[in-house]
């Protein structure tokens, strides 16, 4: 059993291809050499602390509210219905207006099997597919990237795009991920920007109602843009991080949490947003 400081974040699998945590190598190596018949982790993350493949046993995550009730010598009976299957990585995306340079414009399509996905991540996927059938991002030179793989353990989509992708010609991202909550506005996070266009992108924010500044986050595929040094724009909803762990990779996650005014100010936004993004390369 894990619990405490063992179980208080989600430990990194090993095939995780853009962060190698050393203490997360550490438990990985322990619990190997344990070779424990299965592992339950006691913890209210809203992800499961354990979620790597190279590791062979069972491993599931419990609530404290059931944790605590386990002492040493207790016997109790585990099943689970996890697999692994070997598979390609494959990722969509088109380009738009001039080949290059170019945006990157993207929203990652994948979701987990345990949810339908509709804020985590099918409300920006709709958005960003809507905007490039109307039209509206017809004159700006975008490249709109539909991730695939974002919410899975190595990263597959992400590193079969960056493999074929020549990241020298982007001169900027924007990120759509967990938009159009109900109750909750549009925040923006600037990540690896020049200070001009950190000082245009709060000029931008300060013009609009509905749009709030946001510390930089990076458990989305933003992150692999803003790690290269690349300007990074991070869209969400307010106050998100705190809504998760009842809402994402939940079955809650129906269209019956979204505002659909809300993903229409982001449509009737975006535009503006990646031409400002757009002139930082000049």
């Amino acid at each position: 059993m894990l619990a405490g400081e063992l179980s208080r974040e989600q430990v990194l699998p090993a095939a995780f291809p853009f962060l190698s945590v050393p203490g997360h190598q550490r438990m990985r190596t322990a619990l190997r050499q344990l070779a424990p018949a299965a592992v339950v982790a006691v913890a209210d993350h809203w992800e499961p602390i354990l979620e790597d493949p190279d590791l062979t046993f069972p491993s599931t995550t419990v609530p404290t509210s059931i944790g605590t009730h386990f002492a040493t010598g207790d016997s109790i009976r585990l099943t689970t219905t996890g697999a692994t299957h070997q598979g390609t990585g494959v990722n969509l995306s088109v380009r738009l207006g001039d080949d290059e340079p170019r945006l990157v414009l993207c929203a990652h399509l994948d979701s987990k099997a345990t949810t339908p996905g509709a804020f985590d991540n099918a409300a920006a996927v709709a958005t960003l597919l809507a905007l490039t059938e109307l039209g509206h991002l017809d004159d700006l030179p975008v490249e709109l990237v539909l991730f695939n793989g974002e919410d899975h353990f190595d990263g597959c989509g992400e590193v079969a795009w960056l493999a074929a992708t020549d990241l020298a010609a982007v001169t900027g991202a924007v990120n759509v991920d967990g938009v159009g909550l109900a109750g909750q506005g549009l925040s923006l996070a600037a990540l690896s920007c020049p200070p001009s266009l950190e000082t245009q992108l709060s000029g931008w924010l300060a013009d609009r109602t509905g749009w709030f500044p946001a510390e930089p986050w990076f458990d989305s595929d933003h992150a692999i843009f803003a790690m290269r040094g690349i300007p990074t724009v991070a869209i969400t909803s307010q106050e998100v991080h705190a809504l998760l762990g009842g809402l994402a990779h939940t079955a809650a996650d129906t269209l019956d949490v979204l505002d659909l005014d809300v993903l229409d100010q982001l449509a009737g936004d975006l535009p503006g947003l990646l031409a400002l993004v757009a002139e930082q390369r000049c």
